[in-house]
């Protein structure tokens, strides 16, 4: 409320220089933290959060945070080594937003080539071997293991990108474990499901009633 409110109140020059600040200053904060290992991280990845063998898992991440003293890749590596064969991880692999003017402007979605806009973590994610995705304009998922073409494979039946055909909602059923690498719990979109479960039934309006046609490229370079 009080950054609307800001805002209003500021020139979009003046709101973007006070943003560049924070920015610097975040980052001179960052930059007397100690680098995070990567027998730490496994740490807190077991001890802290719980992770083992067979969970499904959805991570939101941000890299930077993390102050890394590896190549960010190996936290895939990591996880997918705890969870092991049985495990699924996924992640969200998000379109860029925000999703509204995504899809007015008629943008193309390519499930192939489609970068993620979700941070560095996920597009590495992407584009490792095995991995698929869901066929979804702006909110998609990306998924590797067993439950993945479950978790995946419906999300474009339905004009609700967290409702019941979609990996998020899925993941509930599963009882997934959610996870934040580097971020606060106000980035973890997966909450959403309840108001795309619920539509009309949840007390606040939440979503834009406007239904768009998307254009999306399929696995198999087909427009669907």
């Amino acid at each position: 409320m009080i950054k609307k409110f800001a805002k209003e109140l500021l020139s979009q020059e003046t709101w973007s220089q006070l943003r560049l600040f924070k920015t610097k200053i975040r980052n001179r904060y960052l930059n007397l933290l100690p680098k995070l290992t990567q027998i730490e991280l496994q740490d807190i990845l077991q001890k802290q959060m719980g992770l083992k063998s067979g969970d499904t898992v959805f991570v939101t991440s941000s890299v930077q945070e993390l102050r890394l003293d590896f190549a960010p890749d190996k936290i895939i590596d990591l996880m997918v080594e705890i969870i092991g064969p049985q495990g699924t991880l996924t992640m969200p692999v998000y379109t860029k937003g925000p999703a509204r003017g995504y899809l007015q402007r008629g943008e193309i979605f390519d499930l192939r080539r489609t970068p993620s806009m979700t941070g560095l973590l996920t597009e590495l994610f992407r584009r490792r071997e095995g991995v698929v995705r869901s066929l979804h304009p702006t909110k998609s998922v990306a998924a590797l293991g067993p439950k993945a073409p479950y978790l995946t494979r419906e999300h474009h039946c339905s004009p609700w990108p967290y409702g019941a055909q979609s990996p998020y909602y899925r993941l509930i059923e599963l009882e997934a474990k959610i996870i934040g690498l580097g971020v606060t719990s106000a980035m973890i979109t997966i909450v959403h499901a309840v108001e795309d479960f619920l539509k009309d039934e949840f007390p606040v309006v939440v979503n834009d009633p406007t239904l768009f046609k998307a254009r999306c490229i399929n696995d198999t370079g087909q427009e669907t």
